[in-house]
């Protein structure tokens, strides 16, 4: 697990990754709700970067599990490659 790396990386990452991956209505039901889904889904993003060497494009896209269409914020693009 890479949640001290999602920790680093910081709110504005997670919020910035918001806007390409969907929180479920059942997973939002207060802000807390929706920063801990978006901490999960980061670190699953970190676990393909990082231990299966998947470029930062293809973890988010593996994980949204929708196509990306352009819509890759450019502050998600700089924390997956500070990382």
């Amino acid at each position: 697990m890479h949640l001290w790396i999602v920790t680093c990386l910081g709110k504005r990452f997670r919020d910035a990754l918001n806007e390409v991956v969907t929180v479920p209505l059942e997973k939002a039901l207060n802000p807390d709700d929706q920063q801990k889904y978006l901490c999960r889904k980061s670190d699953e993003i970190l676990t393909l970067l990082l231990d299966q060497k998947f470029s930062p494009e293809e973890a988010v896209q593996l994980v949204v599990k929708k196509p990306l269409q352009g819509l890759f914020p450019e502050k998600v693009t700089k924390g997956l490659h500070l990382v």
